[in-house]
């Protein structure tokens, strides 16, 4: 601890400072509404994008802050390459599970149609 940040609460104390800790730690956050905005704006123009690219849009933004913002704000996750809302409505919630059972199915059908394909499913 520096000789300068003693001299400071000691000066603070003898104003009639009581607490020991300090009224702020860190940086300010820059994340604010209007910045959640503007980056879940820009996601839902294009859904299949990086943070990089995320980036290229908002350079003055670090890429930890944007993925904090797109992952623990709005909570995106990322899908087969493509963000999509964490909480899915039920009906969305059926409609990919039926998709996903049925991806065996088809890849069996579509093989048995190519001439020479063995793939056993």
């Amino acid at each position: 601890m520096s000789t300068g940040r003693v001299q400071q609460w000691v000066r603070k104390f003898k104003d009639g400072r009581t607490n020991m800790h300090d009224d702020h730690s860190g940086r300010p956050s820059v994340m604010n509404d209007n910045l959640v905005e503007k980056l879940n704006n820009k996601i839902n123009e294009n859904q299949r994008f990086t943070v990089s690219e995320l980036w290229a849009c908002f350079p003055l933004i670090s890429h930890t802050l944007q993925y904090e913002i797109v992952v623990e704000r709005l909570q995106y996750h990322e899908i087969c390459a493509r963000w999509v809302p964490t909480v899915l409505p039920d009906e969305q919630k059926r409609a990919a599970r039926d998709i996903i059972l049925n991806v065996p199915s088809a890849i069996q059908q579509q093989s048995a149609e190519i001439p020479g394909s063995q793939c056993d499913w």
